[in-house]
């Protein structure tokens, strides 16, 4: 295995759930194939974009910005 595979590797964080980069996969949320509510909540959820379009921004050098909810150091 490549030494770089292995630090890349996403950590377990508890049964059918793991993390890398930043991301969080919970492959253990079901959701009965009865339950609207469950479904369209599911499919709310999945469906929400990786960033608010009121925070970003064209700057006049024609760049983008996202204005993050609090600073960051």
């Amino acid at each position: 295995m490549k030494p770089w595979a292995i630090r890349d590797a996403p950590k377990s964080k508890g049964r059918l759930c793991a993390e890398q980069w930043g991301f969080n996969l919970h492959a253990a949320t079901r959701v009965h194939g009865n339950d609207q509510q469950g479904r369209q909540h599911l499919c709310r959820y999945i469906l929400r974009p990786p960033f608010a379009f009121h925070r970003l921004h064209t700057l006049p050098n024609n760049k983008i910005q996202l204005d993050l909810p609090q600073p960051r150091a």
